[in-house]
């Protein structure tokens, strides 16, 4: 993810992502070009690690010391490790194949082949292709939506239209966001500990892109007072469902569809008092 998207993700803002890569807090990005740095999973995971020892009243001298003797920093030195120009061609040819064919749609064999690369070498980089899927899923999901979309989202200042342009693009790639959603769960709950604790870390930023989005409607009043990344998984599951449904042949069109899903949000969710029932009115 670009650096807008861990500022919406995390909560945190840019300024301090900034400051806290400078007095060696949080790891730097991957570089991908001359204005693109790639942010991952881990730097969400120490982000809110900060925060949570920020809010027991740490210094930052103290926390970077924790950090520093935390096992984390292995994981941290695998991941620099890994940034050869090898990993990185096996990671963007593969991130291209997913987001083209599907899960299903992609063989090892042939990408190590269009790679021209031995099976052997792929597998030195990745153990499986599930691994190596878990690592494709973030450039994934920013592959699946077009640039012209991720700019109008980010053009939309209120609440409702971010809300709905969000919605809108699950469910016009919603056979890619199903099998994300779907694989990440399963992973997440298997027996290769490294795997699954990837898996749960991915499916959870993508769960709850949106949280900084209901952290503002709660703040603006405009929705109940609901723990946020509980309401983020609620209305996930609600998205799934609707899409679910028309993927399933119902007679409504994707618009009627999301209209009904943001009506349910909208009534469900509201901080408004729900409207009285004929029956209560002739009361």
């Amino acid at each position: 993810m670009k650096i807008a998207e861990l500022v919406r993700v995390s909560g945190v803002t840019r300024s301090t992502i900034h400051h806290y890569m400078n007095v060696g807090l949080l790891p730097r990005p991957r570089v991908a070009g001359p204005k693109l740095h790639w942010f991952g999973a881990e730097h969400l995971t120490r982000l809110r690690e900060i925060h949570a020892l920020r809010g027991r009243g740490w210094a930052l001298s103290r926390i970077r010391a924790h950090l520093a003797r935390a096992p984390a920093k292995k994981v941290h030195g695998a991941i620099r490790e890994r940034r050869g120009g090898m990993h990185r061609r096996i990671l963007e040819h593969a991130t291209a194949l997913f987001a083209e064919r599907g899960y299903d749609g992609v063989r090892l064999s042939e990408l190590a082949r269009e790679l021209g690369i031995g099976k052997a070498t792929l597998y030195r980089h990745f153990p499986s292709k599930q691994a190596l899927f878990v690592d494709c899923v973030e450039r994934v999901r920013f592959t699946l939506i077009p640039k012209e979309a991720r700019e109008a989202l980010e053009r939309r200042s209120t609440m409702e239209e971010q809300g709905v342009l969000r919605a809108r693009a699950v469910l016009e790639h919603f056979d890619a966001y199903r099998t994300l959603t779907h694989l990440l769960g399963s992973l997440a709950h298997g027996k290769d500990v490294e795997l699954a604790e990837k898996a749960r870390n991915q499916l959870h930023e993508m769960v709850t892109n949106a949280e900084p989005l209901i952290r503002r409607a709660i703040r603006e009043g405009r929705v109940r007072p609901i723990h946020s990344e509980l309401l983020a998984y609620m209305l996930w599951g609600a998205l799934i469902g609707a899409g679910e449904w028309l993927a399933r042949g119902g007679e409504f069109t994707l618009d009627r569809v999301l209209g009904e899903y943001v009506e349910f949000i909208s009534s469900g969710f509201s901080s408004s008092p729900p409207r009285a029932t004929r029956k209560e009115k002739s009361v």
